[in-house]
């Protein structure tokens, strides 16, 4: 990797991906352990968010990449990163070994193939003493290639074997076992022993220091989000967005967030985007989101900023304050006369209003009457039912806002 910009920048990039992808790899452009992509107007190397999605590798000859490194993109090659010189040991009599091996900052990674039919996800295994051992780098996952500079070192990666990338077909690479999760877990390697990651936080209510998971928080942003659907959707701006069904609401949508897998343009493009209280799929990659997930990918923003949105948009409406004064009367006729009882002055108020209200309330049995009246919903005088019978409901209850015609 170089610092210079421009077109004329050296680029291993340009030099080495003609020859893996060739080999059938899918190669990806990239600055350390980023997906990078050169862009023609700025003259620099920028973020490519979109490496999962493009449907075939950057062709250096037509669109040259001047400054980058190398990646490929895992999925049917599959990546297995050993970070452990004691695992090493175990996974080598486990498992077939790769003829490509490459090296990082420490530890190697090994290739391999998906085995056929069979999906493969991205998975981290740890040992007894919650210690990252193995990962398994596989859709949605890239590695780095050599000589791409690493970040950390600012050492070029290396290959550990002879046989490269560059020199090696894709076919070439031994099938990761169907029962790969068995082997790990045998081997006293797995998941579940992730250690949990807790913070001390002080209870308001007794002053005690208590341990909390973080990812709680973020938990109930995401499950708080999919229990008020209205409250957020509507704003992502999402293209083709319909609502579905009125008392259990969902959505669908055009994926907007993202190119077409057919090459479509927006308009003709199907709604593979649904949203619904039990969760996100993009059936077009055949993916689930979660709420934040989807707001980052709409809003382009991290996943920081995309909680503090949705936060906001989960938060109940300011309360609408009503000036029940000035519905009754001015200032003045709303204040009691000296020594007058409360209630009496409220129903010489209400009287003199010729309002209909129920002045039974006040001490008073006769019949209400229903005069004309001017609503304050509408310009003209008129007999006002819904003003005329909810006025002294309104001043008892102090409703959060007045009933209208």
């Amino acid at each position: 990797m170089t610092d210079e910009k421009g077109s004329d920048a050296p680029s291993i990039y340009n030099e080495y991906a003609p020859q893996a992808i060739n080999n059938g790899f899918f190669t990806v452009p990239a600055v350390g352990k980023i997906p990078h992509r050169f862009d023609e107007d700025r003259q620099e190397l920028i973020k490519f968010p979109e490496w999962t999605k493009t449907t075939c590798p950057i062709d250096p000859a037509r669109l040259p990449q001047p400054g980058a490194g190398i990646s490929v993109r895992m999925g049917y090659v599959i990546g297995m990163d050993v970070d452990s010189d004691e695992a090493n040991e175990k996974i080598r009599g486990a498992f077939e070994p790769s003829p490509i091996n490459k090296r990082g900052q420490r530890g190697y990674t090994a290739l391999l193939r998906r085995p056929n039919g069979k999906e493969v996800r991205t998975e981290n295994f740890y040992d007894t003493d919650g210690k990252l051992v193995v990962q398994i780098l596989a859709k949605g996952s890239h590695s780095s290639m050599p000589p791409t500079i690493h970040p950390d070192t600012n050492e070029p990666y290396q290959f550990l074997s002879e046989q490269t990338i560059y020199n090696t077909q894709v076919m070439a690479l031994p099938i990761l076992p169907d029962d790969y999760r068995e082997r790990m877990i045998a081997l006293g390697y797995s998941p579940d022993n992730a250690p949990k990651k807790r913070q001390e936080t002080v209870d308001p209510e007794t002053g005690e220091i208590r341990e909390s998971d973080p990812h709680d928080d973020w938990r109930a942003v995401n499950d708080a989000a999919l229990q008020n659907l209205k409250a957020w959707v509507p704003h992502l701006g999402l293209y083709g967005l319909k609502q579905t069904g009125f008392r259990y609401v969902g959505y669908r949508s055009v994926a907007s967030y993202r190119p077409s897998l057919s090459d479509l343009p927006l308009e003709q493009r199907h709604l593979h985007l649904y949203i619904a209280g039990k969760g996100i799929t993009d059936y077009g990659l055949n993916v689930g989101l979660t709420a934040i997930d989807l707001v980052m990918k709409c809003h382009n923003c991290s996943n920081g900023e995309a909680r503090r949105w949705l936060e906001e948009k989960l938060q109940p409406p300011n309360e609408f304050k009503v000036d029940f004064d000035a519905i009754l009367g001015s200032a003045e006729n709303a204040k009691p006369a000296d020594g007058a009882d409360d209630a009496d002055a409220r129903r010489n108020r209400l009287r003199s209003r010729n309002c209909s209200a129920d002045l039974a309330q006040y001490g008073n049995s006769a019949t209400p009457c229903q005069p004309a009246l001017r609503c304050w919903c509408h310009s003209s005088s008129r007999t006002c039912q819904c003003l005329a019978t909810s006025t002294a409901r309104l001043a008892r209850s102090r409703r959060s806002s007045p009933m209208t015609c």
